[in-house]
């Protein structure tokens, strides 16, 4: 007669193995949310392009804007934008839509919004990666250093009201500037901040000034704001060393 004690089921490896799978299916399900962003990049790469060179014949617009996307060119007409690459190869055409297009870029976004107008579309360099439209009249737009993009409206309650997007083009930060006309606007190299060029008017004369606004800590203030020289600021960036 075998008397040996019998053994208890072994739990650990059910749970280990229920946690696995646990493990994997949230991997699936986060794969499958940025299935888009994932393949961006690939696509981009793998982008065939027309033969071309320079000098590109423009089509026909009552306007035009230029802009740099990296490596690559960014032509914004009244009707389409289009992209060409270093060569002058046509990379791609689309149709923004907007009645008074505008346009901001980086490396790797573009953002053409319509001034004085409510629509906003940001494209990659051969695709529309998502539309927006603002609450009030956009008086302008400009994209981060990565992939976020504030832009600024009119408002009946205040001076401006200064947003900013994510990524994806959601919402994930407001100001609303109470008595200063926003003049310009640029992020910081984590784009966790913005800093503003401001316009004021004291014993009837202009006084301009920057500021810096925190969206990490969704502050209502101004970490800082400084004074400057008496005259209309033009554009406003950000470099290693300081504010230009």
């Amino acid at each position: 007669m075998n008397n040996s004690p019998k053994k208890a089921p072994v739990k650990g490896g059910v749970r280990i193995g229920a946690l696995i799978v646990m493990l994997v299916a949230l991997a699936l399900i986060l794969v499958a949310a940025n299935w888009g962003r994932i393949l961006a990049p690939l696509k981009d790469a793998a982008l065939e392009t027309d033969s071309g060179t320079f000098p590109v014949e423009l089509p026909g617009s009552a306007g035009y804007g230029l802009y740099e996307l990296g490596e690559n060119i960014c032509l914004l007409t009244d009707t389409y934008i289009y992209t060409y690459n270093s060569d002058g190869a046509n990379i791609a055409g689309i149709q923004h839509g907007l009645q008074n297009p505008a346009a901001s870029s980086n490396d790797k976004r573009v953002m053409v919004y319509d001034r004085n107008g409510k629509g906003i579309k940001v494209f990659s360099r051969n695709a529309l990666v998502y539309s927006a439209a603002s609450e009030d009249t956009i008086v302008f737009g400009q994209v981060g250093t990565d992939e976020r993009c504030a832009y600024v409206t009119t408002s009946s309650r205040y001076a401006n009201v200064l947003y900013v997007l994510n990524g994806e083009g959601k919402s994930i930060y407001r100001y609303y500037c109470p008595n200063k006309k926003i003049m310009q606007v640029c992020f910081s190299a984590e784009e966790d901040a913005v800093m503003l060029t401001l316009m004021d008017e004291k014993n009837g004369e202009l006084v301009f000034s920057a500021a810096r606004l925190d969206i990490k800590t969704q502050t209502e203030d101004f970490l800082w704001e400084t004074p400057l020289a008496t005259g209309v600021t033009y554009s406003m960036q950000l470099c290693g060393d300081g504010l230009y």
